[in-house]
C-alpha cells in the first residue's frame, strides 16, 4: 500500500511540473504576413450588370440576355428569415473563364488549382493606347515576366455609352497574348470586358471567319495552355502606384462552370 502511495504521488508531482512549465509559443506573426491594404477590384453584382458592362449592342451580337434575377424569398414568422435564388450571367462583372468557356470538353471551372489564380502582380499601363489599338509583345516583354507572374492589363475601360455601340479598348495581338503563353505566366487580368478586341470579332464575322483559333485567338492561346483569363476587374489603376501587390480571384465552385464570377482583390505589401 505504501508503495502505491508512493507511486500516485509521483505521478501527480510529474503532472503538476508539466502543467507548470511555460508553453511553446508559435513564432507566427499575422502582422508580418497581413497586407497593409485590400483594394477591391470587383464591381456590386446587379440585375443589370450584364448590359452595363456589355453594352446593349454587343449583347444583342451574341445573342446573350443583357440582364440577370435576383429572387428573394422568406417568412417573418416565427422568426425573421430570408433565402435568395439567383440568376447570374457568369460572364458579366469580375469573372474567370474556364477553358470550356470556348472549348467543348475542355476542363470545366472547378478542375482550376486554386495556387494559379493567386500570385504577385506585373501590370502594363496601357491607357496611352486608342481605342481599337493593337498592344505590341515588345511592350510586355518590357515587363520581365516569369512564370510566377500574374499579368495584368490596365485600359481605363469604360462600358459602351448608348445602345448601338461595342465595347472599345486597346486589346493585346495575338502574338502577344502568345508570347504570355510561351512563358508561361501564372494568369492573366484585365479591366476590359474581354482579353479580346470586340470590333475583331465582329469584323471577323463579317468575313466570314469561324472557330476558336480565328475568331477568338487571344482566348485561345491562353486557354489552351491553361492559363487562368480573369476579365472585366474594376478600376485596377491604383494599382499602377504600388510596388508589391498580390492578386487575388477564387471562383464559384460550379459543376462543369464554364466561368463564374470572382471576388477579386488586391493584397497591397
Amino acid at each position: 500500500m505504501k508503495n502505491s502511495t508512493t507511486l500516485c504521488l509521483f505521478g501527480m508531482v510529474i503532472m503538476i511540473s508539466s502543467c507548470s512549465e511555460p508553453q511553446t509559443h508559435s513564432t507566427f506573426d499575422p502582422d508580418k504576413v497581413l497586407p497593409k491594404k485590400i483594394i477591391d477590384l470587383s464591381p456590386i453584382i446587379t440585375e443589370d450588370l450584364p448590359e452595363k458592362m456589355w453594352g446593349k449592342a454587343f449583347v444583342e451580337l451574341m445573342g446573350f440576355r443583357g440582364t440577370t434575377q435576383f429572387i428573394h424569398q422568406g417568412v417573418d414568422s416565427p422568426a425573421y428569415v430570408r433565402n435568395s435564388y439567383l440568376e447570374i450571367f457568369n460572364h458579366g462583372g469580375a469573372h474567370l473563364d474556364a477553358p470550356n468557356h470556348t472549348e467543348k470538353g475542355a476542363p470545366s471551372i472547378e478542375t482550376y488549382d486554386l495556387k494559379r489564380l493567386m500570385g504577385p502582380v506585373k501590370i502594363l499601363d496601357a491607357t496611352g493606347y486608342e481605342n481599337h489599338t493593337s498592344i505590341p509583345v515588345e511592350d510586355l516583354k518590357a515587363l520581365n515576366l516569369t512564370s510566377a507572374d500574374i499579368f495584368m492589363l490596365d485600359t481605363d475601360y469604360i462600358p459602351p455609352q448608348n445602345d448601338n455601340e461595342l465595347p472599345s479598348y486597346p486589346y493585346l495581338s495575338k502574338e502577344a497574348c502568345q508570347y504570355l503563353a510561351s512563358i508561361p505566366v501564372k494568369a492573366v487580368a484585365t479591366d476590359a470586358l474581354s482579353i479580346e478586341s470586340i470590333h475583331g470579332y465582329s469584323e471577323g464575322i463579317k468575313a466570314g471567319l469561324s472557330g476558336y483559333r480565328d475568331l477568338i485567338p487571344n482566348h485561345y492561346a491562353l486557354l489552351t495552355n491553361g492559363i487562368p483569363l480573369f476579365e472585366s476587374l474594376e478600376d485596377i489603376s491604383p494599382l499602377r502606384d504600388e510596388e508589391h501587390v498580390i492578386f487575388q480571384g477564387f471562383p464559384l465552385k460550379f459543376k462543369e462552370g464554364n466561368g463564374s464570377p470572382v471576388r477579386a482583390v488586391a493584397l497591397v505589401y
